[in-house]
């Protein structure tokens, strides 16, 4: 089972070099690593769900704010990922991100005889070059600009943890959250401050206002019937979360939160990942990709050149323009 093809473009056509273990390894670690992401990202559009029928009590508009949730998330959560999936070989991302150690050998060259057969062949010996002198990772990519950066997905992903959480909390307790709910309803005290006129000496006007709002937002509307909390307010739903499960409830944003951070944690920590095959021979393979297609540029430009001064007399083209 493949569950990173999609996601991270696991492919048996990368681990061709690669011993079985290993190979089956870095499949077993990337399918955790997706298996988590497909979790949280499904969390996510439950969520959408679950304040989409509060907020509207139609199931239509909920699903679509599912969807659109859970596509935040994905995207927000692939790019978090895929920005700390770097390889730790330190010769590897040098090169990957500045290859000119590799080009410059070969700047000032005739390539115009170059053959295709000839380029793969060229190409082929620098990738075995590089997995050759690249066994052990040895790299952290530390600097001050990632920690800033570290920060800010960290915070992201915090803000995306605590939105499921109190969708989850909601959908687990919804039951508790309505009879309190009712409880508010039927309290004869609120019902006063609300609508006994003759009361405001003893309830102020603002908290009047108060028990107005909150009996509107617990009585049913004939258009347009509860599904599922007996509220027309998420501010009032959480209110009335908080009251029902007390200090149960940050124990689940804690534990919600670490289930969020764990990907990041585990891709940042693990030498599955950063030290992991996978990454170094994706960077064989985005260097080898570079390499051929700069080979092929040379070769290209210098038959065009070639070509422009056999075919093209500039010294009567120059003079011609200075008459």
């Amino acid at each position: 089972m493949n569950l990173g093809k999609h996601i991270f473009g696991i492919h048996e056509s990368i681990f061709t070099e690669v011993d079985e273990s290993v190979k089956n390894r870095q499949y077993w670690a990337y399918n955790l690593l997706a298996l988590m992401f497909y979790i949280l990202v499904a969390g996510c559009v439950i969520s959408g769900v679950v304040y989409g029928l509060v907020l509207f009590n139609n199931w239509i508009i909920a699903i679509g704010m599912g969807v659109l949730l859970g596509f935040i998330s994905f995207v927000l959560l692939i790019l978090v990922l895929f920005l700390n999936m770097t390889t730790n070989h330190r010769d590897l991302y040098m090169n990957m991100t500045n290859m000119s150690s590799i080009f410059e050998p070969y700047l000032g060259q005739d390539f115009s005889n170059l053959s295709d057969a000839d380029a793969v062949k060229m190409v082929k010996e620098q990738k075995v070059l590089l997995r050759e002198t690249n066994h052990t990772p040895s790299f952290d990519h530390f600097h001050m600009s990632g920690v800033i950066t570290s920060l800010i997905k960290v915070c992201l992903v915090l803000i995306l943890s605590c939105v499921v959480a109190n969708a989850v909390e909601i959908l687990m307790f919804h039951s508790k959250i309505n009879q309190t709910l009712h409880l508010i309803k039927d309290n004869p005290t609120l019902k006063e401050a609300a609508y006994n006129n003759d009361s405001t000496a003893m309830y102020p006007e603002n908290n009047q206002i108060l028990a107005k709002w909150t009996l509107d937002m617990v009585t049913e509307d004939p258009n347009s019937p509860f599904l599922f909390i007996d509220s027309k307010s998420i501010l009032l739903t959480h209110k009335v979360l908080n009251l029902s499960i007390g200090n149960f409830k940050y124990l689940m944003d804690v534990l919600i939160a670490l289930l969020f951070l764990l990907p990041l944690i585990l891709v940042r920590k693990s030498k599955e990942y950063g030290g992991g095959e996978f990454l170094k021979e994706s960077a064989l393979l985005d260097i080898s990709i570079s390499y051929y297609a700069f080979l092929i540029t040379q070769r290209s430009c210098q038959k065009i050149k070639q070509k422009i001064e056999n075919d093209y007399d500039y010294n009567s083209l120059v003079k011609s323009l200075e008459k």
